[in-house]
Formats: C-alpha cells, structure tokens, sequence
C-alpha cells in the first residue's frame, strides 16, 4: 500500500550539484513512501564539485582517502569553468573520475546531450558513466509524460555517444511528484538525501524514489570542508567496496555489461549479460554464450555466471527457475523443471548421481536415497504415481505392493532386516525370523493363483515344494511339538489351539492353564482364515527419509524383541498332545496381566 505523507523539508542550496535556484514548495508538497534502503556493506567515499568550489588539490583530497569525484559540465546549455581542469586534475591524482549535467526539461536535448559527448569523449578505464542531474527545478513545470520523454532521449544519446550507461541523480521530493514513473530502475541510483546535514553520515538511511529499491551513490551532505576544497562541498558514498567501484568505472564487466548496467539489474535481485538483465531473479541463464561454451567443454552447464548443473556442482538452475519450478512442485535441473512432487525426472545432475552411485546409492530430488543408502530412491512423483497403481517405488521403479513385481524394498532394507534373519518385502522387515510371509501382495497372490503359499518371496508349501512356512513360524510350531504347514501348525494327535494364531507362554513362563473364554482358532489342519504364522504379528517398519536406516527389525517396539523371542522360545517347555485316547485339545492362554 502506498502512503502519502506531507513533510516539511529545510532545503539547502547545494555547493555542487546545484541549480541556480532551489526547489519550489509545491515540488516538495508529497512524496511516496518508499525503501528505506542502507548500505549493503563496505562504502567508498567521494565528492561532487563545480564553480562554487574554486581551485581544488585533488593530489591532497585524494590523499585525506577520498576516492572519486564528480564535476559538472554545466547548467543546461550553460558550461562550468572549472570543468576542464577538474577532469584533468581528479585524473592525474589517481582518482575515479565521473562527470554530471544539471539537468533541464525545456531544453532540447540533443544539444544538452551533445555538450556532455564533446567535453567527456568516449569514456574509458577509470571513467564513471555521465549522471543525468535532475531536480526540482529541472522539471520547469512540466508533465510528468513531456519529463519522461524528454529524458530518454537525453539517457539515449548520452549512452550512445559515452559508451556507457549513465547515472540518473535525484531525490525523493523531485522524482515521485514530477517524474511519476517507477520505469528506471534499470539506471543505477545516486540519491540525495541530507537528513540534518551536518556534514557527517546520517543516522537514518535514505528513503529510495519510485522504481528503486537500493542506491548506488548517496548525496549524504553539503556543507563541511575536507583537505584540498576549502569551501563546503557535496559528500557522498559509493554502496561497494573499491573493488566494485573500479568495475563500475572501468566498463564492461565480464559478462559483457557495463558496470551501471550491472548495477541497476541488480537492484531487481537480478544479473546482467549482454547489456540486459538475465539470471538469478530474472529470466534467462545468467551467462553470456562464451561462458555457457566454456562450461559445457567440462560437460557443466552455467548458471548465474558460474558452471553449474551437469558434471559440475549446483542444480544448474538460477534462483527464479528454482523458485518457478517449486512453485508446480517441482525440483529444478539444468535449468528444467525436473523431479519433486509433480515432475518427472530423477531431480538430480549428472553429478549427484555419479557421487552417489559411488556409495551404492541412487540420487532423487538433490539427494542421495535409495540403493544402499536412507529413502525410497523415488522422487515425490514416482512414489505417487506407482501408489496410484497399487504399488510401492523403489529407486526410481514400481516396485511391490499388490500389483508391481519386485520386494518394494531398497538393498539398504534388505540388508538392514537380513541382519536379523529375516527378509524385507515393501520396506518392512517380514518373513525369516521375522513375522510375516516374508511375500508382498502380488507374490502371495500369484502363489495362491497356482495353489501354493508364498514364504520369503518364494512359491512354497500346497502345489509348490516346501512347508508354506517360514522359519518363524517353523519355530513357533515345533515348540509345541507341531508340524508346520501353509504357516499353520498341526499335530497328529489332534488339533493345537493357539489365540489368535500366536503360540502362547506355556505356564511356567506365566501362561495361564485351560482355554480361555474365546478359545481361539482350532488349526488341526491348515486354515485359510488364519494368517502366515497364526497372525501377523506387529510390523517392523523401517524408518524413512533421509535419516540414516539403522538397527532393522531391533527397531520393533521392546528393542532387541525379536532376539529376545527367540531365546525365550529356545527355553519354552512344549505342551504335548497324548498319543492315546480321543484327541485332547491343548490351550495355551496368556497370563491374565498380558491378556
């Protein structure tokens, strides 16, 4: 929302970049509220002069560690008289040098523009673009559709006739209410704004115009002597190092921009290549095609003037294509929208699935996963998509469930639950030693089509060869001196009762004698409404994500459980069915704290 607010404002007649006459009152009766934007880190300090400074030692203002000056050509048609020596004397002192014209509406501004090309020539190393000095009194009362027209052909041919992309210089109180346009942000900024103007820094930082939302150049101060100028002269700041300054001043940078140029792409968070904004927060790469070149030699590609992406490090994507493609759901690669939630593709460089494939490892969404590493090695869209068919995904394929072929587990599951003897079918550790068939869906489904059972991924038991049991169930039956088919245990003198399927304590272990009041299922001989092993036991599941997998089935609740049943089981006294007589059901119950 934008607020106007009306101020009172002490204007300051100024020592350089000054007009024959301040501003008006009704230029400064409002202003838009705007950034209030302070240096980004390190500045360089400079001054402004013209006539009214007189003869300046610019060896001594160099010297006090001022380095660089602006002096002005002149007022309109009118020329300075110190013009010719400033720009000679700032120059041979080593410092950076730059020029400025007091700007005029009315004016025609082929002339002005061409005052400005015959006193500076074609700038070179060391040289500031030309500032384009324009306030309150430039606007002659003029609307703000003539002031805008009337400057770009000043910005145009000075551009043209200079080599390089000039400054504009104004406040807030002369560009909102005047200029009304927020179209020259691509200009690099010197903004005047003097708070109390004592001289030093102020305290508060300046409040940008429209179209602006950080400065190159602030006009700080008028007033106030510094060695070599014995009258008050014009502070200001350059927002960068020197390092920075020195690329604005010695053309074009290495992406074939001018250093203003560079400046005013990036107050929109953007690059510039090409003498246009491109990359980062912009559209386009961010580099020039000789840098896309070099970095493809490498196999890489190149983002935001970097290689990146390809066999080089980084997602080769600039920040805007990043945040496009999460904007969809979707990762980003070589600057496509690859991966994540809603794109296909593995969301990864070359360079990330090599590094990971040297682990044993797939690569999905920037990560390593899958393999034998943490995670499914499926990308959000994969899992989805293979969920949708009624399956698990496993790095980067279908796997499992109901209707995919495979385990539905990663080698990491697999070895994760072989440590504990068992197997790992959708990402849990089942079969073996572990509760469960040891199948998924689809293989027990396709065993019964053949009429077998299905135990560690293997047809088994029925019509295949094998019991139908895994060794957990074999176990858990031959501690009541049963056989064990189909996951079922019997016995030949009778039916063994088990609760739910699952060998209860014998009663020395705290098992309670007789039947309970639900006897639970009679498995004489095999039935199909009891599950692999009486019952399926609670699942282990192995954690997910990208925290590392550790411990396999040890991470079923109580630890080291199934460690822990399989040396109770190993010490469990069996109760025997009597060999004569009519056939004796045996009942195993829990204790009643258990039951």
């Amino acid at each position: 929302m934008v607020m106007r607010i009306s101020i009172a404002v002490v204007v300051v007649l100024l020592a350089g970049c000054a007009p024959s006459s301040a501003p008006s009152d009704d230029d400064l009766a409002w202003v838009e509220q705007a950034v209030v934007s302070c240096a980004a880190g390190p500045t360089v300090r400079g001054v402004d002069v013209s006539v009214y400074q007189g003869s300046v030692d610019w060896n001594a203002v160099h010297a006090a560690g001022w380095e660089f000056a602006v002096t002005r050509i002149g007022d309109g048609y009118g020329g300075d008289s110190t013009f010719t020596t400033n720009w000679a004397g700032i120059r041979n002192a080593g410092m950076i040098r730059g020029a400025y014209q007091f700007w005029r509406a009315t004016d025609d501004q082929n002339r002005l523009a061409d005052i400005v090309i015959a006193a500076v020539g074609r700038l070179g190393p060391g040289d500031l673009p030309v500032m384009l000095d324009i306030e309150g009194a430039s606007m002659q009362g003029q609307s703000a559709a003539f002031i805008q027209s009337q400057m770009n052909l000043w910005l145009s041919r000075v551009e043209a006739g200079t080599g390089k992309k000039p400054l504009i210089y104004t406040g807030k109180y002369a560009w909102d209410p005047s200029v009304q346009s927020a179209a020259y942000g691509s200009y690099a900024l010197w903004i005047a704004a003097y708070g109390a103007n004592t001289g030093g820094v102020p305290t508060s930082c300046p409040n940008t115009p429209m179209g602006w939302n950080s400065w190159s150049f602030w006009q700080y101060s008028s007033v106030g002597t510094i060695p070599g100028i014995t009258t008050n002269v014009d502070k200001n700041l350059f927002n960068g190092d020197l390092a920075a300054l020195q690329v604005l001043a010695n053309g074009l940078t290495g992406d074939n921009c001018y250093g203003t140029e560079a400046q005013g792409c990036g107050n929109f968070g953007c690059g510039c290549v090409d003498h246009a904004c491109n990359g980062v927060f912009c559209p386009g790469s961010g580099c020039t095609a000789q840098h896309t070149a070099n970095c493809g030699a490498f196999g890489a590609g190149c983002a935001d003037g970097v290689c990146s992406g390809g066999t080089a490090p980084g997602s080769g994507c600039t920040a805007k294509e990043t945040v496009d493609c999460g904007h969809v759901g979707c990762g980003c690669v070589d600057h496509h929208c690859n991966g994540g939630a809603a794109c296909a593709g593995t969301g990864c460089t070359w360079r990330e699935t090599h590094d990971c494939a040297a682990f044993g490892v797939n690569c999905a969404d920037h990560q390593c996963a899958g393999g034998y590493g943490p995670g499914n090695g499926c990308t959000g869209k994969e899992t989805t998509d293979c969920s949708a068919q009624g399956c698990g995904c496993v790095d980067h394929a279908c796997s499992g469930g109901t209707r995919c072929a495979g385990s539905g587990s990663t080698a990491r599951n697999a070895l994760d639950c072989g440590n504990f003897g068992c197997h790992s079918v959708d990402g849990l550790c089942s079969g073996g030693f572990c509760p469960g068939s040891g199948c998924t869906a689809k293989q027990t489904a396709d065993c019964a089509a053949r009429g077998a059972g299905c135990v560690d991924e293997q047809c088994s038991g029925g019509t295949a060869a094998g019991t139908g049991c895994t060794a957990r169930q074999a176990l858990d039956c031959q501690h009541l001196d049963a056989g064990c088919e189909l996951g079922a245990c019997t016995t030949p003198g009778g039916p063994v009762v088990v609760d739910a399927g699952q060998p209860r304590p014998a009663p020395e272990d705290g098992g309670a004698v007789g039947p309970p009041e639900d006897a639970g299922t009679t498995v004489g001989q095999p039935n199909e409404d009891l599950p692999m092993g009486g019952v399926v036991p609670p699942v282990v599941q192995l954690p997910a994500g990208a925290a590392p997998v550790t411990g396999g089935c040890s991470s079923a609740p109580g630890g080291l459980g199934l460690i822990g049943l399989l040396l109770l089981a190993t010490a469990r006294r069996a109760r025997r069915v009597p060999k004569s007589g009519a056939a004796t059901e045996v009942f195993l119950s829990r204790s009643a704290a258990s039951s």
